[in-house]
């Protein structure tokens, strides 16, 4: 199969805190969270404001990308096997 190009865009997607609302999550390898490996494997998190903790299968923030004029589904996104 021949291989094509089509231009993309980054989109940065970041993870409000559910908690309190302001801050975001961010990936945090402290010594009481470890990353749990699970199938598929889940990364610490910590809110930025409040200090909120939880585990996700992405690292937030995190970057997609998205064909020009291409709207992401956040809410219904299936990571990718790789």
């Amino acid at each position: 199969m021949p291989r094509i190009q089509r231009p993309v865009r980054p989109i940065l997607v970041d993870y409000i805190c559910d908690k309190c609302g302001k801050g975001s999550y961010r990936h945090s390898g402290t010594d009481n969270m470890k990353v749990l490996w699970s199938n598929p494997p889940k990364f610490p998190h910590e809110c930025t404001e409040c200090g909120d903790r939880k585990y996700f299968i992405e690292k937030y923030p995190t970057i997609r990308y998205a064909y020009e004029g291409e709207v992401l589904d956040l809410e219904n996104y299936e990571q990718q096997p790789m």
